[in-house]
Formats: structure tokens, C-alpha cells, sequence
């Protein structure tokens, strides 16, 4: 049941308009625009903003339906310690054991606690074998969202640095 409705949910997110399409006033819209609408969307509906939501969704979802829980206790501890938070939400994060132990799935699913599932896209070689995998890559074509720098991670407010194995979503650092 949950499986489906996350394929639902998913349908609905990635299937929403991200190219230049017709307003409903028949103004073309602007993609580097669009995206930041969806990203805004979706910061706004995650549960994890800061340190504190952190905190907190950890003490609450203990449970093995957290996706959290998706990754080995050691490579989530790892995850956990390599995320930086500004006040505009998740800045960077430590890709290698989401590309070693989750598929693109899996890891939208991740991604979706800090509003930032459209760096799934981003993590270089990430498994993808079954649709729903394929449409979160965006259907075998090849775009990076234009905030997401793969090999930097936030240093400070809108500084990225040189880090092997991070994304610095940029919008956010």
C-alpha cells in the first residue's frame, strides 16, 4: 500500500511540468523559474528544514518505514554526519553509500525528508533498472538540475568547496 502510494505521489512530482510549457494564460514558462518552484514546493512540504527538525524526526521515526532506514546503520550514520544545513534548508550532502547501497527510488524517497528529491538526478552512476527508477532520473535524459554541483559541498553561505563524493545544492547553500 505504501509502495503505491509513493509511486502515485511520485507520478504526480516528476511528471509535473519542468520544460518550457503554456501558462494557463499562454505565457511560456520559464524553466530555470519552474525549477525553482518545484524546489520551493518541495523544501515547504519536507519534514526536515534544519538540525532541530532532524533531531526531532530522529526521536520520533524509529520505525523501519522511515527512509532513513533505507541505508545500513553505518552508512546512515555517515549521511546524517555529512549534512549541512542553512537556513534555507539542506545545503550539501554525502552521496557515495546512497550510491552504493539505494537505487534512484530509494533515494527520491531519501532525498523527499529535506525537499530536495531532485538531486537524485545528481549522484553520478546511481542504480536505475525498474520505470519508476527511470522516470526520477528523467527518463534516460541527461540534465542536472542547474543548483546541484556534484564534488562540492557547502562551506559556507553561497560557498561551495572542492568535496569528493558531496553535492552543494547550491540555491540552498
Amino acid at each position: 500500500m505504501k509502495t503505491m502510494m509513493f509511486s502515485a505521489v511520485l507520478l504526480v512530482i516528476v511528471s509535473t511540468p519542468s520544460l518550457a510549457q503554456s501558462s494557463a494564460e499562454g505565457q511560456a514558462i520559464d524553466p530555470v523559474e519552474q525549477e525553482a518552484k518545484e524546489r520551493e514546493l518541495a523544501y515547504q512540504l519536507a519534514p526536515i528544514k534544519s538540525d532541530m527538525d532532524l533531531r526531532t524526526y530522529l526521536a520520533r521515526n524509529r520505525s523501519k518505514d522511515s527512509p532513513l532506514n533505507l541505508l545500513s546503520p553505518g552508512a546512515r550514520q555517515r549521511f546524517i554526519q555529512s549534512l549541512v544545513f542553512t537556513n534555507k534548508g539542506l545545503a550539501s550532502f554525502d552521496y557515495r553509500d546512497i550510491q552504493i547501497e539505494l537505487n534512484a527510488t530509494q533515494t527520491y524517497q531519501l532525498l523527499s525528508l529535506f525537499g530536495v528529491q531532485r538531486s537524485t538526478r545528481a549522484i553520478p552512476n546511481l542504480e536505475a533498472t525498474t520505470a519508476s527508477d527511470m522516470t526520477v532520473m528523467g527518463g534516460g535524459v541527461i540534465s542536472l538540475p542547474p543548483d546541484d554541483y556534484p564534488g562540492y559541498e557547502c562551506e559556507k553561505a553561497a560557498t561551495c568547496r572542492e568535496s569528493h563524493g558531496a553535492i552543494c545544492i547550491g540555491s540552498n547553500c
